[in-house]
């Protein structure tokens, strides 16, 4: 914010009103992963003005909505006070011309409105870390360093920071609807920190052989379905990625295998993908796992229709294809035959066990009558699952097949995924792709 917000307004009507009107952008309504819809009513802001309010609280009533959908809850009771109501608090970094601030919202349950918001209050961060401190050491009659008096607030926004070093990053413990504490996540700031975008990109290589293209989608952990390959950037409307070469392979893959191998939660729904540190580029068992990965991945959406399929892992020999493949990069890079491969050996056992479990299914696939030498596995998918015409007219995968065997082969494969998924994920958060 730019601290200016809602300013050379004299009369509080007519801040209110203004107040109010600018939530129309969002229908009134905040939507957040935990409460679900908050009624954003003129009540709200009538309750919150009178609590008190300077330039910065007035400046953030802007950003009430982003508070309620993006903030972490740190205080929940079913029954506030015994007045017969539901009430949260949530807090969230602000930042408020140029300074950091730490800001409160309160959303409490009515009968008329539902869930709706109620007040809000911000203070600095600087000043709330220098009060936990003297808190911390024992020192009184420090200065309030939010903006309105309420205990029950301030002692939530001090104990966060007073409950370790002022310096750290801090930690909050997190509960869920009943009361009942399910984990802590960190409240981070992501202002200073570079993206995965940025890494990736340090890697673009356009030159050569184009063995697909990856669509980056966007940065944050909601938006990780837009990552996936294709063959060719043609295939989409407004084409946002990076071609893939031998060059580089293995960054690509790292970069598919680390956005879809951590499983998706509400708590990480609004985490950002972080540019990493080095310590990937000497975990050869790493790479080789997020390639295997990437090669078995339902974002892995290579078809032989829209080109050379660079993607099989296997020989004609080891699947008993009936004829030649057009492609044989994979197989050779697998086995660092490769004149680019980048020493990759050492398979694990981990991510044997998901290429043992494609190799029985490609071999099941050359099997069939009319199977195509050079089939992706998407193809194969598509082979056995057929295609369905949703409502709006665009085809569509069937979601099973009515193969047994095909269904009982697809399942191992997906359960030996998994696993290698459980492998990749820890080093997400080792090497800094993630904040946990």
């Amino acid at each position: 914010l730019t601290g200016h917000e809602f300013e050379g307004i004299k009369r509080h009507r007519e801040i209110r009103d203004a107040i109010y009107s600018s939530y129309s952008r969002v229908g009134y309504v905040a939507k957040n992963p935990i409460i679900g819809d908050v009624r954003l009513v003129k009540s709200g802001v009538t309750d919150s003005m009178g609590h008190g309010f300077g330039r910065a609280k007035l400046s953030a009533f802007a950003a009430v909505p982003e508070l309620i959908e993006n903030g972490l809850i740190v205080q929940h009771d079913v029954n506030w006070k015994n007045r017969g109501y539901e009430s949260f608090v949530l807090t969230a970094p602000l930042s408020i011309g140029g300074e950091a601030y730490c800001a409160f919202v309160i959303v409490n349950s009515t009968r008329e409105y539902g869930y709706r918001f109620y007040l809000h209050e911000v203070g600095k961060i600087a000043e709330a870390k220098r009060i936990a401190e003297g808190l911390r050491s024992g020192s009184s009659g420090a200065t309030p360093a939010l903006s309105r008096t309420l205990g029950d607030i301030r002692s939530i926004a001090y104990s966060i920071f007073a409950c370790q070093p002022v310096d750290a990053v801090p930690v909050a413990d997190v509960y869920d609807r009943r009361g009942e504490l399910v984990g802590t996540k960190t409240i981070l700031s992501y202002d200073d920190m570079d993206n995965i975008g940025k890494w990736v990109n340090s890697f673009r290589h356009d030159e050569g052989t184009h063995l697909g293209f990856m669509s980056n989608g966007r940065n944050d952990f909601q938006n990780t379905n837009l990552v996936y390959f294709i063959n060719d950037r043609k295939q989409m409307t407004t084409p946002r990625g990076w071609w893939i070469t031998p060059e580089n392979l293995i960054p690509m893959c790292m970069f598919v295998a680390v956005r879809h191998s951590v499983e998706a939660t509400w708590l990480n729904d609004r985490d950002t993908f972080l540019y990493p540190n080095d310590g990937w580029r000497n975990d050869l068992t790493f790479q080789t796992n997020c390639l295997v990965f990437s090669l078995f991945s339902d974002f892995n959406a290579i078809k032989s229709k829209f080109g050379v399929n660079h993607w099989i892992p296997f020989t004609e020999e080891e699947v008993g294809a009936k004829d030649c493949f057009k492609s044989h990069f994979m197989s050779d890079f697998l086995r660092a035959s490769a004149p680019l491969c980048l020493c990759v050996k050492d398979i694990s056992p981990v991510a044997r066990a998901v290429l043992d479990a494609g190799r029985e299914l490609w071999r099941y696939y050359h099997a069939q009558p009319d199977a195509s030498p050079d089939a992706s596995y998407y193809d194969i998918r598509l082979h056995f699952q057929g295609v369905k015409r949703t409502a709006s007219g665009k085809e569509q995968m069937n979601p099973s097949s009515s193969d047994a065997e095909y269904t009982r082969l697809l399942a191992a494969l997906r359960a030996a995924h998994k696993a290698l998924a459980a492998q990749i994920a820890p080093k997400v958060y080792e090497y800094g792709f993630l904040k946990k």
